[in-house]
């Protein structure tokens, strides 16, 4: 059986990427900075604990879509609903290239879909071509832009289209609950972004801020590359990598969209797009699936303008924040098992 899922182990991220990196022509792992996010997802197709098939998506974040980067004039269409693929690599010398193809395929468009709640995904032109016979099997049309690269938004059926593939166990999250995201471990970090490529000597200052901002436990001090700042900002607890999204509500009444990345016993971190002010209190709603819900008042420690991150403490702690504490490091904790 062949199982398509998210890369979440050191083996199954480096064999990915270097799957990745072979079909483009490099002697070294495919990493780009936006590889270090956890909105990055890299797909995979696993076999007998051999990875045969990968392709990554990239979420808008502090570094941009890697598309941008060829094409500028994308920076004005960007919005959180629009997605990035990359080129899709399979091993060679298989025979079922198509159905690897269309089994990846469908899995990065439902996750997209569904969990990073996408309407559109880009691909560049080498993108496309790599997932051309693919996106014919799911009946996918492209709309081109500027010429060189394609903009896929129709969906209509792919469900139905998607349970023909037999031979495959896709291996989605739960769409009605939260789930861990790929928070990449300090030791996979360091092979990938110091051992085998140079990516973080490319980087920029501000870069490695965002960085420390997402992986600002201890074990990653010496990893990530010292800059010329103090950041005595260092968690005080154990934090859980989650993913859920909800509702954050100011004083004078306006709702926000908020992303839930991490949780301690006393706290949490969340991105979204609206300046917090440190030192006040929110009322903030998680939506953790049917009949789960949660409602907590949480006051901002710090917040981070270029990343839109931010740190809030709990101010109603009780039965129900424990509780509710204990259920989503469990999730975390399953999916580092």
């Amino acid at each position: 059986m062949i199982t398509v899922k998210r890369a979440h182990s050191h083996n199954e991220i480096l064999q990915s990427l270097e799957l990745l990196g072979k079909s483009m022509g490099l002697h070294t792992p495919w990493v780009l900075k936006q590889h270090a996010l956890p909105s990055t997802t890299i797909i995979t197709a696993v076999e007998n604990q051999e990875v045969i098939a990968a392709i990554t998506v990239f979420s808008p974040s502090a570094f941009g879509l890697p598309i941008e980067k060829e094409h500028p004039e994308l920076k004005a269409f960007t919005d959180p609903k629009m997605l990035q693929l990359s080129t899709l690599a399979i091993k060679e010398g298989r025979k079922d290239t198509a159905k690897l193809a269309t089994a990846i395929l469908a899995y990065a468009f439902q996750f997209g879909r569904f969990y990073c709640h996408a309407e559109t995904f880009l691909m560049n032109k080498s993108a496309y071509e790599s997932a051309a016979q693919a996106l014919e099997i799911l009946q996918l049309r492209a709309k081109t832009w500027t010429g060189t690269s394609f903009q896929i938004d129709d969906f209509f059926g792919l469900e139905q289209r998607i349970t023909q593939l037999d031979s495959y166990s896709l291996e989605l999250p739960n769409p009605l609950y939260p789930y861990s995201p790929n928070r990449m471990d300090p030791e996979t970090m360091k092979k990938l972004f110091i051992e085998l490529t140079s990516t973080f000597e490319n980087m920029s200052i501000r870069d490695f801020r965002v960085l420390r901002n997402l992986y600002d436990d201890q074990k990653f001090r010496n990893v990530l590359p010292q800059i010329n700042e103090s950041y005595s900002r260092l968690p005080k607890e154990q934090r859980y990598a989650i993913h859920c999204t909800g509702t954050l509500r100011s004083s004078n009444g306006q709702s926000y969209y908020v992303e839930l990345l991490d949780i301690s016993p006393s706290g949490m971190k969340l991105q979204l797009d609206y300046d917090l002010l440190n030192g006040h209190t929110y009322y903030l709603s998680l939506d953790l699936g049917p009949k789960k819900e949660c409602e907590i008042l949480a006051k901002c420690i710090w917040f981070h303008e270029e990343t839109g991150l931010a740190g809030m403490q709990v101010t109603n702690k009780n039965n129900i924040w424990n509780d509710l504490f204990e259920y989503l490091k469990s999730i975390s904790l399953k999916n580092c098992a």
